[in-house]
Order: structure tokens, then sequence, then C-alpha cells
């Protein structure tokens, strides 16, 4: 579990925590320790890492796993004078709420213990100072090697180690759902446990254990891989530890498409991971093919990202599981059998393997018939695997290319919208005002609403409407679409908007363009990125917080 240390301040000018609240919102995925500011948190300040102390009327999360040179505790969250006691709690439960279900999540061998972590009681108070431990353990001693080859379609790999011995490691050791190819590559320096009675490396301490919040930021569009798929939805994992259902309508514009027409076992997607009232959400429907797609994290310090676009799984033909001896092939054309008979055609194969070396010793002695049967029955289920593998890879990029389909499907609706807008106005300005609006409306979930509210107090420039209307129904689509997150506030916390000063030169350190008559700064924001003359929106701050559009250009356009 982890942990959460809530501390009271025996100054009465501030509403204390309410730890009962807390736990009836974090039971499942935390402990709460209550503790009375003083001794008690001079002890904890004397006993933890440096900065990982909490005192007064605060509370501060310490997740499971954390480590002084690894993940760090969450920011102390301090109540003050004044402050609304019951909006930090919340902020509180937050935090909490979005970390790793830590009944997945796997940690380090001996993690640094957090305080209280043996709480017995929902709530516990400490009510007299006691030692707190900080060490780490005692391992057994640490070792080195290079990644030689892998096995198992990639769930086991091979390491040779600097001692001269030789070593497994079993993908359930980083992460169950993805093989090793996906985590390090042939050639790689890793550092672990060795244990000589298994003769298997354990690289537990050096995971990131990366977490969903801490690596990406909301409306950023990630890669996730999918573990499940039914007609009615998928289970998607961004990350170890994290795993978010989608339903048809997060999927496909088309509610008669079936999610498992579009989505399988072991593809890898892009989806926008976005905040619904609180709940993580992944949405793939709405994502542009140009957007920018943020690198997943690494599992392992010195790794490399764990998801790739397009590199789905599909079992590898050299690779097989354990050998079995009597497994046929049956011919089912659904894409969880074909996998099966996939697997099942890579153990015939290693079972005739073994079948043929002891024929070859045998040859001397008059086996020979038996020998071709035998190297017959390996050609003929290496054509069948072969055939196989080709069926997977090709039902992996069909599935890939209809979930494309179904994006710009999605997409081909809004354009219908855009075009018709202007004849519905005698004015440029008003028609863009119009199409702003219903973006907002058609954009912005019913629950966001308040939270991102329209505000029409923005002020459109001379040259804007006109630059807008020259460009076609779909680059207008996309722009009204990143005007929205401007014009709500999102822009500035999206990688892909690029957000950033005009300046008055080339150079990243000349000065910001300031309109002279009213002192408003000048900003330049992405609509698109990777394409030929990608569309930027220049745009005012006014001194007075309002927006100002100025014109929609091409990315090397510069002269406003």
């Amino acid at each position: 579990m982890h942990s959460i240390i809530v501390t009271r301040s025996l100054r009465r000018d501030c509403a204390d925590f309410d730890t009962e609240t807390i736990y009836d919102e974090v039971k499942d995925w935390a402990e709460v320790i209550e503790v009375p500011s003083g001794r008690i948190t001079y002890e904890l300040r004397d006993n933890l890492p440096r900065g990982w102390d909490v005192f007064g009327t605060a509370a501060r999360v310490y997740p499971i796993g954390i480590s002084e040179d690894g993940i760090p505790p969450g920011k102390p969250h301090i109540v003050r004078p004044g402050d609304s006691v019951e909006q930090i709690t919340n902020e509180v439960i937050d935090e909490v709420l979005f970390l790793p279900n830590p009944r997945t999540l796997v940690v380090p061998t001996a993690p640094t213990p957090g305080p209280g972590r043996r709480a017995a009681e929902p709530v516990r108070t400490i009510a007299s100072p006691g030692s707190i431990s900080t060490a780490t353990g005692s391992h057994t001693a640490l070792v080195s090697g290079i990644v030689t080859g892998f096995r198992d379609n990639g769930f086991t790999a091979d390491v040779a180690l600097d001692t001269g011995k030789t070593a497994e490691l079993k993908s359930e050791d980083v992460y169950a759902d993805a093989p090793l190819t996906w985590v390090f590559s042939e050639g790689s320096r890793l550092s672990g446990i060795y244990d000589p009675k298994k003769k298997q490396l354990s690289l537990r301490d050096s995971l990131t254990h990366p977490r969903l919040l801490q690596h990406y930021s909301w409306n950023q569009v990630v890669l996730c891989l999918v573990l499940e798929a039914s007609a009615e939805f998928a289970v998607l994992t961004p990350m170890p530890g994290e795993k978010i259902t989608v339903w048809r309508e997060d999927v496909s514009s088309n509610e008669l498409d079936d999610v498992d027409s579009l989505l399988a076992p072991g593809q890898v997607v892009v989806a926008r991971l976005v905040n619904a009232a609180g709940v993580r959400k992944l949405v793939l429907v709405d994502v542009d093919d140009d957007e920018p797609v943020a690198t997943a994290p690494s599992l392992i310090r010195g790794g490399i990202p764990w998801l790739a676009l397009d590199r789905d799984y599909v079992p590898e033909l050299s690779e097989s599981e354990q050998a079995a001896v009597t497994l046929g092939i049956p011919a089912i054309p659904t894409a969880e059998k074909q996998g099966d008979a996939l697997r099942q055609a890579l153990l015939k194969i290693d079972a005739l393997k073994s079948q043929l070396a002891v024929l070859r010793r045998q040859e001397a002695s008059g086996s020979i018939d038996e020998l071709a049967l035998a190297l017959e029955q390996v050609a003929h289920y290496r054509d069948e695997a072969n055939k196989l593998r080709t069926l997977l890879k090709s039902k992996s990029e069909a599935l890939n290319e209809a979930h494309k389909a179904a994006r710009k499907k999605a997409r081909s609706h809004d354009v219908v919208v855009v075009s018709n807008a202007r004849e519905k106005f005698l004015d440029d300005e008003l028609a863009l005002r119009h199409e702003l609006y219903m973006e907002w409306v058609e954009r912005v979930p019913a629950n966001e609403k308040s939270e991102y509210p329209w505000n029409e107090n923005y002020k459109v420039g001379p040259k804007f409407a006109a630059s807008f209307y020259t460009h076609d129904a779909a680059l207008r689509a996309k722009t009204l679409k990143a005007l929205t997150q401007l014009l709500t506030g999102r822009a500035d916390r999206m990688k892909a908007r690029e957000v950033h000063p005009k300046r008055i030169g080339m150079g990243g350190d000349d000065p910001q363009m300031v309109r002279d008559e009213d002192g408003a700064t000048c900003w330049r924001m992405s609509v698109e990125s990777g394409v030929a003359a990608a569309r930027r929106v220049h745009y005012w701050k006014l001194p007075d917080g309002r927006i100002e559009l100025h014109e929609l250009v091409a990315h090397d356009t510069f002269v406003l």
C-alpha cells in the first residue's frame, strides 16, 4: 500500500484534515498515519532522507518504491490560515488515486520503507516517538553482463555475466505483459542481482516505476498496449500497472463498429489522455494523424521506450515455448486461435528437433526412414508456422489501418459542419465566432464545461478571419480544435501546441515582440506538425489577459 502522513499543528489558527474522510476515499490504495506536529515530526526529519519530512498542519504522500535516487515522495500539502482544508484534502486524495494500483505494481525487492508502513489500523495516530528505519536491506552480490539474445518470443533474455557465468532474465521480473525486447536490446549492458541456484538475473532494483501523471500530462497523445478487446470495450495500458477501459464511443464514431474489429491484444495504439471529472480516460477517436506522440517511458534505468508505434506483439518464428510432443495445428480462422496455432506449431518444431537429435545419433544403426519422416514433418510445421505468422502480421497491420480509418471517419464529420457555417453569415468574423462556439460545444464534454467554460471576451484581429477562410475545410477543422484549446486555457499545458513567444528575431534569446500601443505580447501556437507548411497561429496576449487572434500562417512565416 502507498502511505499518507497527516500532521497536526498545535496552533489552532487553521482547520485540521479529516483523516477519516481521507481514509474512506483511499482505503484500497493507501494507509493513513496521523502524527502530532512536534517531537515526532522532528524524529521523522532526522530519520528520513533530506527533504522528505512533513510538519505543521499538512499531509504528504509516500508512494510504494520511493528511494533517494529514484521515485521521491509527493509534495507537502500544507494548510495555512485562510486556506480551504476541503480543497487541499481533495488534492491529497487525487494525488493518491492517480498513483498505480498498489496490488499490481511491481516494486523493488527491498524498497526504502515509508513511515508507518506497518500500520495495523485504518488510521493510525502516533502518540510517542519511535525509531524509523531507512535501511534498504541486504542482497546477493550485484553483477553485470551483456544481453546476448532472446528466447520464448522475447520473454526470456540470455545474459553473459562479467564473471564468466550465464544467466537468464524473465519478463515477469520487469513486466509480464510485454516482451523483454521492448525493454532493452541485444548488446545492452545490465546490472542486477544474480541467483546462483536458479541461474537467473533480477533487475528489480533497476526498475524505474514510471507514473502516469509524472511522465505524461493531460490531453497528450500517448502510446498504449491493448491487453484485451471485445465487441463493446477494450482494456489498454499506457504503462505497467495502469489499466484503462475504453468503450466503443472512445474508439469509433460509428455505433455499428465492434471494438475488437479495430483493436486486438498485442497491438500498440495512440490515444489521448484526458481527465473526465477526475477519472482518467483514453480517447482514440479524435487523434489527428499528424499530432506529436509522447515518447513512452523506459521500464529500467538506461532502457529503451517500452512502447513504439507500429511495433505490435507478433510471436517470432524462431522462438518457441517449452517443448511439447503431441500438439497439432488446428486450422481455425480467429485471431486468438491463430495465435494459439502458431505457438503450437513452434512447440511441435521444438519437439521434432529433439526427436531428430535422437534419430541422427541412431542413423548408423538403420533409422534412415524415420529420420527422413521427421525431417519432412519439421519442414511441414515450419511452413505452417510461417503461414500463421504472416497471417497474424497481416491481421495486425489490417487492424492498424482500420483504426486509422475510424479516426479519419470521425474527423470527416467535423469537416462537413465546418464547410457550411460561412454560408449562414454575411460577416466572416461572426461566422468564425459561431464555429468556435460550436467547436467548444462539441469538443468539451458536459462534465468539463464548468472547468473549461466558454468566454466570448476574445478579440479577432483584422487579418485572422480572412487568413482562416483561405484554408480548406480540413485545416479549418484542425485550427478550430487548437483555438478552442487556446481560448479555454488548455493549449499552454499541451506539448503538441508548442506555445512559445514570438520573438523580434530568429534567435532563442531575442526579446519577445511587444505591441507599442497597448503593451500586448505576441505568441505562436502550432495547429499541426510533421507536414509540409504546417500551420501556426499568431496571437496577442493583451494586458488585461484577453486573447487577440492575429493570423493563421505557414510555419516558416515570421513576419506579422
